[in-house]
């Protein structure tokens, strides 16, 4: 018992439970895991369940992986208006995690101006957000993304993606009434829903 002190960037696995308050939003208990991560990288481990936020965590300048259990096993859920998450900087993972928009505005993942990241075993739903800027997932000067096994469904606006390279595993985008379209670079037609400017596509599988 009692409290353990280590130095930024000491550990390289924590878990934002450790600084949590014990009820509410989740926010403050992630920035200070991601703080804690500092500079040198690390992970920061979701077990599952529903994890709230109410303000919006921004991790720029620290280099750190969110991993969680599994999609729709880990979410991350908005109870407001927010960009809930901006990743730090290059060479970042996300794994295992839904972000549940929660029918509220704003970003729930924004990976700009930083490169080579990558997104495996993700969802987005449920994000009320319209404009590019407000989109599930927004990208922004972003190099060399990887995508792979990531889902859109029920979103404003899915994605925004303005990327110098995307490599795609496979990805669904899907609506409310669970019509489904397998993003493959060729014959995808976007919509309102999503807008991409991208230099280069590799498409890497998508007929899972």
């Amino acid at each position: 018992t009692g409290n353990w002190t280590f130095a930024a960037g000491s550990v390289k696995e924590v878990y934002p439970l450790w600084w949590y308050s014990g009820s509410g939003s989740y926010s403050s208990a992630l920035l200070s895991a991601i703080v804690s991560i500092g500079t040198n990288g690390g992970d920061i481990i979701f077990s599952s369940g529903i994890y709230t936020f109410a303000t919006a965590v921004d991790g720029s300048g620290y280099k750190y992986n969110l991993i969680g259990s599994g999609i729709d096993v880990t979410t991350f859920q908005k109870t407001a208006n927010i960009d809930m998450h901006k990743l730090g900087t290059h060479a970042n993972q996300v794994r295992g995690i839904t972000f549940d928009g929660n029918s509220y505005t704003g970003k729930c993942l924004d990976i700009s101006s930083i490169n080579n990241n990558v997104l495996k075993d993700v969802k987005f739903k449920n994000n009320a957000g319209t404009s590019e800027t407000g989109a599930a997932l927004y990208t922004y000067r972003a190099s060399l993304l990887l995508m792979d096994n990531i889902y859109f469904v029920n979103n404003g606006k899915h994605f925004h993606i303005s990327a110098n390279g995307l490599n795609v595993g496979y990805m669904e985008v899907g609506d409310s009434s669970g019509n489904i379209s397998k993003f493959d670079g060729s014959d995808y037609v976007g919509g309102t829903q999503d807008s991409m400017s991208i230099n280069f596509i590799y498409i890497v599988d998508n007929t899972g």
